[in-house]
């Protein structure tokens, strides 16, 4: 592995955090991991959290990190 690696960027976590902390916005974060229908299955979450009363605005996005395919 090169120099510059560190196995904190290969942490499933990792996309939520970092999208919050280039946009600057706080509050709750986190990442479904579901293969290709993560960002199907993050839009959902998103419609509950809001239905739920627990959020007004919202980042939604997906990612498959770990696959090379895509």
């Amino acid at each position: 592995m090169p120099e510059t690696y560190h196995y904190r960027q290969q942490e499933i976590g990792t996309a939520a955090e970092f999208a919050a902390r280039l946009s600057e916005v706080g509050g709750l974060r986190y990442t479904i991991s579901t293969a290709c229908s993560s960002p199907a299955k993050a839009f959902a979450s998103v419609w509950r959290l809001f239905a739920a009363g627990r959020c007004d605005a919202a980042v939604v996005g997906g990612v498959d990190r770990l696959c090379k395919l895509t």
